[in-house]
């Protein structure tokens, strides 16, 4: 009997494409995030008093037009990054890398985490050539430095 589940395979980005709102300095870029080590990161850059202008976010090119299906977000070790955990995050779809309104679709919004890694399914597959992750709010203190901050260790995708 042939299984209904859908065949899903993880995607390889190439991490060079990687852009994001902004990066903290120069070994801390958004390649980290899909290079499949775990001991570097992404980190959106801070402004005066260690703060972290919010939305930020982080976007891969996907080489080509493909359905996503699920995405998992490593915010590293825990509980020592635990400032760093999007508990407000969102997945947008797109062909357009600049996602003008309208242009994109919001695969997910997650609201209330305070896990990672976190895997999100998409409720309904997306489609698109570039996949943006928002971060709208992370855990305000922690992570042993007092401040708050937006910064991915690994981010995954799978597509159908």
């Amino acid at each position: 009997m042939a299984s209904s589940q859908p065949i899903i395979t993880k995607i390889t980005v190439d991490k060079n494409l990687a852009t994001a709102s902004s990066s903290y300095g120069s070994g801390i870029v958004p390649a980290n995030a899909f290079d499949g080590n775990i001991t570097n990161f992404w980190h959106v850059a801070q402004i005066a008093g260690n703060n972290v202008p919010l939305p930020s976010w982080l976007q891969a090119d996907l080489g080509s037009i493909l359905t996503v299906g699920k995405v998992q977000v490593d915010y590293g070790p825990q509980p020592s990054s635990s400032g760093n955990i999007a508990t407000d995050f969102e997945f947008w779809v797109g062909n357009d890398p600049t996602f003008a309104t309208g242009s994109y679709t919001v695969a997910a919004h997650i609201t209330g985490n305070t896990q990672s890694p976190v895997l999100v399914p998409f409720e309904v597959p997306a489609t698109g050539r570039y996949i943006r992750y928002v971060v709208n709010a992370v855990v305000p203190s922690g992570g042993g430095h007092g401040w708050w901050s937006a910064l991915m260790f690994e981010m995954d995708m799978w597509r159908y």
